[in-house]
């Protein structure tokens, strides 16, 4: 729908954004509400802030459409809060764990999209944007307060545990996520007075986790709202 919407707007008017041939650059800087999405993601993660900034360079192809390269320091991850469950069993035992889980994960990327501006005719200031993006994953870290209990049952007699235990922990550690993550990003944005003001919604498409035993399907997904001052060379 919504490329269905720029390509509309691009052929209404002829009335010009944009200028042709000409190269600017522009400072920005914002917030992140990032999420993850996919597996137990629904339940277990939610929303966090996070910060945006770096600088995007755009080259007027026309006076309607431009294409723009970016290079950000964007946070991005989720808060922890929820309960996760697993059973392992081997030949003689069954161990239940049950963990309640309260924490953050943050996951900073070098992010780089690559964006096309279609400026639409009717309305002056505003662009409809889309393209691809590479996040470069600096650091990542899970802190957490975990709350866990272990049951552990005979195999030959499931019905009543051998062994309970309750514990409580903290956990602060890096996580294993993937060094690259790949997405779309998607917006609008509205300039008057070289002031730009950027609304984006980035869809990953990569599974982030690159641990050997994950089995879940957690891709990164965040709003980005920044505000930048354009500066044409």
């Amino acid at each position: 729908r919504l490329i269905t919407l720029v390509l509309l707007c691009c052929s209404m008017a002829t009335m010009a954004q944009n200028e042709k041939g000409v190269f600017s650059i522009r400072p920005m800087a914002g917030v992140n509400l990032s999420d993850f999405s996919g597996g137990v993601s629904e339940d277990f993660y939610h929303m966090k802030a996070g910060l945006a900034v770096g600088l995007e360079a755009e080259y007027g192809i026309s006076r309607s459409f431009g294409l723009s390269l970016g290079a950000f320091y964007s946070q991005m991850g989720a808060k922890v809060d929820g309960t996760l469950a697993v059973m392992a069993v081997n030949d003689e035992y069954m161990v239940y764990i049950e963990t309640k889980d309260k924490g953050k994960v943050t996951c900073n990327y070098i992010t780089l999209p690559l964006m096309a501006n279609f400026y639409v005719p009717a309305v002056k200031g505003l662009a409809l944007k889309v393209g691809a993006q590479m996040g470069i994953l600096a650091s990542s870290r899970m802190k957490a307060d975990v709350d866990a209990r272990t049951e552990t049952y005979l195999r030959s007699e499931p019905t009543m545990p051998t062994t309970t235990t309750n514990e409580q922990v903290t956990i602060d550690q890096d996580t294993e996520c993937k060094s690259l993550d790949f997405g779309i990003p998607f917006g609008l944005s509205y300039e008057h007075k070289n002031v730009v003001v950027d609304l984006r919604y980035y869809f990953g498409l990569t599974k982030i986790d690159d641990s050997a035993t994950n089995r879940e399907d957690i891709r990164n997904r965040c709003l980005t709202l920044t505000l930048g001052y354009r500066l044409p060379l």
